[in-house]
């Protein structure tokens, strides 16, 4: 649930597509990207898709693209022009890739890596080249050194509690059975012996091979002088097991949303509205982080993209000089409309201030 509302919140954002500068041919090559990338089928799965990066430590996706026909403004007017146009985001395996470090011809490392793409063979890598390398959308989370360019997903660290919570599962399960049916002690007399065939151990183990066979038919026969007493637990172990589940979860979901209260956990135990509140900025700013992460790759590698394989075309264009538009995602955060007038209020009170209606 935690990682599905995270990747969920990333994807499921409203985005724009921002001038690169201030000059007219940075707004128009930004109008031009803006209405090009409307067009992309599945944006929101594939935005989706490639913020599991933050899961996986990495995500790759390929554009697939070709080129068409599109009628565009230039600077004598409206001219029909050849555009490469991405189509879609296809998503890749990241266990297709890796990365292959050069080495001089003294088998010295160069300090500099080539990435290299497998078939669905295992094992079947080759070199690619740069411009098949820059068709990809790549999503890197903390791509520290030590990384070597692989990232560092919270997979990791998912999976302590994942792997404790495991444990604390098998026994509390095992418990059911103890918790629910008792503890059966059965008595027999050890002073006599069972019989001339028989000895005492012998005795109780018939004896309680004969409790499991008549369980489930809750009734038994047994001697006049023995005697069978069931233990009740205390339900001690049950409160055990049903409090480190609790923290288990608690844990991953903090870990996961970095928060816990707006998810409705834990309000039962600690919390208030102010609390939940202020948990809820913290999810919205990790998200935002998450957000701007998956922007700067788009940009980069989706729009660098566009803008590369359209070169000429936007020479012809009268837009070579135009600076790189950028993607960029609108914050949403719920606004609390009577503190909202009240800030309009006072902006309307400053001679000269005017606002837009739509803004309002």
């Amino acid at each position: 649930h935690a990682i599905s509302q995270r990747l969920h919140s990333i994807a499921s954002r409203t985005s724009r597509v921002e001038a690169g500068g201030d000059d007219d041919a940075s707004q128009r090559l930004a109008e031009l990207t803006e209405s090009v990338l409307g067009e992309l089928e599945g944006f929101t799965t594939a935005q989706y898709q490639l913020s599991q990066g933050i899961l996986l430590g990495r995500t790759f996706g390929w554009l697939k693209g070709r080129r068409e026909p599109r009628q565009v403004d230039g600077p004598l007017g409206s001219v029909v022009v050849d555009l490469w146009l991405p189509k879609a985001i296809q998503p890749v395996d990241r266990r297709r890739i890796r990365y292959r470090a050069e080495k001089d011809e003294r088998g010295n490392l160069l300090g500099t890596s080539v990435p290299q793409i497998s078939t669905h063979w295992p094992g079947t890598y080759h070199d690619m080249a740069w411009d098949q390398w820059a068709n990809f959308v790549k999503v890197v989370y903390d791509d520290e050194e030590g990384r070597l360019g692989y990232g560092r997903g919270i997979l990791g660290a998912i999976y302590f509690y994942h792997y404790a919570k495991g444990i604390v599962l098998r026994e509390g399960l095992a418990g059911i059975e103890r918790w629910a049916q008792g503890l059966k002690v059965a008595k027999i007399d050890q002073d006599r012996e069972g019989s001339t065939g028989k000895t005492n151990e012998q005795l109780a183990t018939d004896f309680i091979n004969t409790i499991e066979k008549t369980m489930a038919r809750h009734t038994i026969a047994i001697g006049k002088d023995d005697s069978l007493d069931v233990l009740w637990p205390s339900g001690s172990g049950h409160q055990i097991v049903m409090g480190m589940l609790e923290y288990l979860d608690r844990g991953v979901t903090q870990l996961i949303l970095g928060a816990v209260l707006p998810t409705g956990g834990g309000s039962d135990k600690a919390g208030s509205y102010a609390r939940a509140s202020v948990e809820e900025d913290s999810t919205l700013r990790l998200v935002e982080y998450d957000r701007r992460m998956l922007d700067e790759a788009l940009t980069r590698d989706l729009i660098g993209q566009f803008v590369r394989l359209n070169r000429h075309v936007l020479v012809q264009l009268g837009l070579g000089a135009a600076k790189r538009p950028r993607i960029s995602s609108v914050n949403e955060a719920r606004q609390d409309p009577e503190v909202a007038s009240r800030i309009l209020t006072a902006l309307l009170g400053i001679p000269g201030m005017t606002i837009r209606m739509d803004e309002a």
